[in-house]
Formats: structure tokens, sequence, C-alpha cells
């Protein structure tokens, strides 16, 4: 995530996270933030239609001098990449940040996932990733050695890649 809100502080993106948009709605006390916290009480899954309407809405109140957008998590499947695209014009740039698998299982731990499903999840995005990779421009990043001159790099790459 630090990746994802340096990029967007020092470009003058707005940052989009599905955790901040969850919390946001729950926050807000409306019917569908008790019901998006008895999910995640559950430790169910958020229906990916609910988390692409936060993050539409999350937009629209925010579209007045809207630079661009950093997503940190979201798409979180193929469909809900097509989806949000669909929304809101073409992808220019996915930023994948790799890290060794070990530390990538021990974040992953820390929010209480069981073992088979973190292996599931990492297994699933790598997949995602594959997939994409056919269809957008990647670029990989190295996630232990987070610098400036890395998001200096990465916005230098958005800008590029930037299309009218």
């Amino acid at each position: 995530m630090e990746l994802g809100k340096l990029i967007s502080e020092e470009g003058g993106f707005l940052f989009v996270t599905q955790d901040s948009l969850l919390q946001t709605e729950v926050t807000k006390g409306t019917e569908r933030g008790e019901i998006i916290q008895e999910i995640l009480q559950d430790k169910g899954t958020v229906c990916p239609g609910i988390v692409l309407d936060l993050a539409i809405e999350k937009l629209l109140k925010n579209l007045q001098g809207l630079k661009g957008v950093v997503f940190q998590g979201i798409p979180r499947d193929k469909e809900q990449a097509w989806h949000l695209q669909n929304l809101i014009g073409i992808v220019t740039l996915v930023i994948y940040v790799e890290l060794p698998e070990n530390k990538l299982e021990s974040l992953l731990a820390m929010e209480d996932d069981e073992p088979t499903t973190i292996k599931a999840n990492i297994e699933h995005f790598q997949k995602l990733i594959a997939h994409l990779s056919k269809h957008k421009q990647i670029m990989k990043v190295n996630g232990e050695e987070i610098t400036s001159s890395l998001v200096h790099d990465c916005i230098r790459r958005i800008n590029d890649s930037y299309i009218l």
C-alpha cells in the first residue's frame, strides 16, 4: 500500500483502496454499510459489484480537478477489472509490486487467514496478473525497495502511458 499512497501523493492522484471504501461506508452507518460490516465480521467477501459502486461514487464525488486515480487492491479479479474499465475508461498502466513469497505469506497471515486460503489467494492473484499482462502495460517493481526514485519512475511511466 505504501507505494500506491506515495505515487498518489507525489503525482496528485486520487488514492482508492478497497479497505478505505468499505471502512468509509461502514463508518457512515448506512444500510449498505451495516451489510458490509456484517459480511466482514463473518470473514466473508464483499460482492465485487458493491466495491465497484463505492469506487465509482468516490470518483464522481472527487471528479472536479481529478488528474488521475491510483487503485490499490482493486480490481480483485478479471471480471471486476473489465467492469471497472467499462465504467471509467481504459487502464493505461498496472504496477505490480513483487515480494518474495515468504514475505507475502507473512503479510497475509497478519490478516488471520488460514494457510490454505493464503496460498489460494496468492495463486489467484498470480493468475490475474498473468492474464492482465497479456492486455495491459505492466510495470513490475520490487516491493522491498520503495524509494523516492522508484516513485518518480512510476510517475514517469504513468505519464508516458497516459492516453487522451
